[in-house]
């Protein structure tokens, strides 16, 4: 047995309280390495007393990536104190693993077990209750529309720079809420609305005030108001990773320079600062873009502010969701504070933050709910978008995350085929239509939160910014009404299966599938079946005779067989 490579790690995504009075432990394994594994436990105090003995559970495997299989069980903890062990067998022997070694015989010495102390409410990961049945759709204001009957085609639907405006407003989202609506969303995350000098406000200049471009206040507040009434619910997207160059704070040092009160708001290597375009400035700001310094939010008076800043909207606005701009290079103290601070005004707001890669450390319970999930993107752009990975690598690739994130996260993922930082979707896909429709199918039916990007359903292209980011055609005689009807069946389908929002993912040993990616969502009674074809040739998929094809409406009186860049879901 590879004993080196069998890991479990108290205090961790491998030991946690969950729901109050459960706990979760998860086993990690080199990949094929064990037949099975069982989990051990006692009550600490009673065992050590002679009073109450050992229980005995099987654990289940649950996710696998490229190197690892990984195994979880759930106990009731009713206990002060909880020991634990496992037991082990691969074709070879049985061994015990403790906490600090391998035994060939049961492990009876409480010393040499696990502990797994006393569970606190606080400690407990709460996530908001309506998160994992959203259906997000992101929209750049600017790009929108400019409401009621004022967008010029002319300038809407021409050729768009890294300057351009084209006049989307507050107001032309509200006219078109009956649009979304009727897709079937009912999550809308907005990005940056505060005041800018740009058209993507991601250099924001007054952090209290909505861009006059958009409108005002009074627009947005009638906005999440029929937004409310629709059961539409409303995501911000803040940047306190960065400010703008005109945001006050950063004006006054570039005035005052060493004497300025807020020079200890931001990174500075000298004065006087040095800010040249195309050049790197001598002070720490986003991408070495000299326009976005970058703030010191483990300053206590720069982080009062924007903590302030936060609960200001949420209070006074009503709004959903958080979503961080590069919440990676964010103090994790800072965010700590953020989430604490909202969550005592609205305890069911969400925290998602923008983390191109494996999270796990900003999704412990104490920052954020989720992340805007660019592994997913990655790999659906891949597999279907350009047939560069293989189904098999594809799993692996969401089985790391499963694997390593903790459990309460597994659902509220937010999967995302494109956004505003990437080339739109049927641009990578080489304008294949088939290849959008099966990467909405797995969009919809993977662990985790659909997350469009405008213009999306109606075939909207892109390449990278700013062509990714044309203003939405409203035209119906220029949308492709055939893709749009896909992704209202789709979300149709989601929202009336809830085995697509909460089943457990369950991945089908790829060696039996062939080329085919193919998993379950499952509960104790119930499981839907996704089977994805990638390639270009049809393949017969065995042992669905009598069930139910949910895209096509119909029993499968024979074998199920499954075109090339077409799925199908089963139940």
């Amino acid at each position: 047995m590879n004993k080196q490579g069998i890991i479990h790690e108290i205090q961790s995504s491998h030991a946690y309280g969950i729901r109050g009075d459960r706990a979760r432990f998860v086993l990690k394994a080199p990949r094929n390495e064990l037949l099975d594994a069982g989990f051990v436990w006692a009550d600490k105090y009673l065992y050590e007393r002679g009073i109450s003995g050992k229980n005995h559970l099987n654990m289940r495997m649950f996710a696998k990536d490229h190197y690892y299989d990984y195994f979880e069980v759930e106990v009731d903890f009713t206990v002060l104190n909880l020991n634990y062990y496992f037991v082990l067998r691969d074709e070879r022997e049985i061994l015990y693993m403790g906490k600090d070694h391998f035994y060939d015989e049961e492990i009876n010495d409480p010393w040499r077990m696990y502990h797994l102390a006393s569970i606190f409410p606080e400690d407990e990961f709460k996530t908001p209750s309506w998160a994992a049945a959203a259906i997000v759709y992101q929209i750049f204001p600017d790009r929108f529309h400019p409401g009621e009957d004022d967008r010029n085609s002319s300038i809407w639907n021409g050729k768009i720079s890294h300057n351009t405006f084209l006049g989307g407003t507050l107001k032309g989202i509200e006219d078109n809420l009956e649009y979304m609506q009727d897709l079937g969303v009912n999550t809308i995350y907005l990005t940056p609305l505060f005041k800018s000098s740009s058209n993507h406000r991601y250099n924001t200049t007054d952090y209290y005030e909505v861009d006059p471009r958009l409108g005002n206040k009074e627009d947005l507040r009638r906005l999440i108001q029929e937004m409310k009434r629709r059961k539409i619910r409303i995501v911000f997207d803040f940047v306190f990773n960065h400010t703008g160059y005109d945001f006050f704070a950063f004006r006054d040092i570039m005035e005052k320079g060493e004497s300025s009160i807020y020079k200890d708001w931001y990174y500075i290597d000298g004065f006087p600062l040095k800010s040249e375009r195309g050049k790197k400035p001598n002070y720490k700001s986003f991408g070495y873009f000299y326009g976005m310094p970058k703030v010191n939010l483990d300053h206590p008076e720069a982080s009062q502010y924007f903590l302030d800043v936060a609960k200001y909207w949420v209070k006074n606005f009503d709004i959903d969701g958080l979503r961080m701009d590069v919440a990676d290079e964010m103090s994790p103290r800072f965010l700590r504070s953020l989430r604490e601070e909202v969550r005592s005004i609205n305890p069911e707001i969400l925290m998602i933050g923008e983390i191109w890669y494996d999270a796990k450390a900003w999704l412990k319970g104490d920052c954020f709910d989720t992340v805007m999930n660019y592994v997913f993107y990655h790999g659906v752009k891949e597999l279907i978008g350009k047939g560069t990975m293989s189904p098999e690598d594809f799993l692996n690739e969401i089985g790391g995350l499963m694997g390593n994130y903790k459990k309460e996260v597994h659902h509220l993922l937010w999967n995302l085929i494109g956004s505003h930082d990437t080339p739109r979707f049927i641009n990578e896909a080489k304008y294949s239509l088939k290849r959008q429709k099966l990467a909405v199918l797995l969009q919809m039916t993977m662990p985790g939160v659909p997350m469009i990007y405008y213009g999306d359903e109606v075939g909207m292209k892109g390449g990278r910014d700013p062509d990714n980011r044309r203003g939405m055609i409203w035209e119906e005689d220029k949308q492709n009404s055939d893709l749009l009807k896909e992704y209202k069946r789709l979300i149709t389908l989601r929202k009336n299966e809830p085995l697509l929002v909460s089943g457990s993912f369950l991945v089908v040993d790829q060696d039996l599938v062939e080329d085919l990616l193919v998993f379950h969502r499952v509960s104790k009674n119930e499981r839907i079946s996704v089977i994805v074809n990638s390639g270009k040739n049809k393949t017969t998929v065995p042992g669905m005779k009598g069930r139910m094809d949910l895209l096509e409406n119909r029993v499968i009186e024979g074998e199920l067989v499954v075109k090339g860049l077409s799925g199908a879901i089963i139940k």
